[in-house]
């Protein structure tokens, strides 16, 4: 089940996922000697931004409730030495 996401969270999660999902096609792009303008870099990037943005509660709302399930199996099921 899915949780409400507040729309100052959803924002802040978009905002984290949008930079982490540019830096790691900028670093495909630098691995492959690729421009920032490229149509493949940058076509990647404007999608990724305007799936966020399009799906970005849903988006929010499935990431806060895996970590809620994280938080509970690790409650449950402690690390050695903890």
């Amino acid at each position: 089940m899915r949780r409400e996401v507040h729309p100052h969270t959803a924002t802040k999660i978009i905002a984290a996922l949008d930079v982490a999902a540019t830096l790691a096609v900028e670093q495909v792009g630098v691995t492959y000697h690729l421009s920032a303008f490229h149509p493949l870099i940058l076509g990647s990037v404007v999608g990724a931004t305007y799936v966020l943005l399009k799906h970005g509660n849903a988006i929010s709302g499935h990431i806060l409730d895996m970590s809620d399930y994280a938080t509970e199996a690790f409650k449950r099921y402690p690390l050695s030495g903890d």
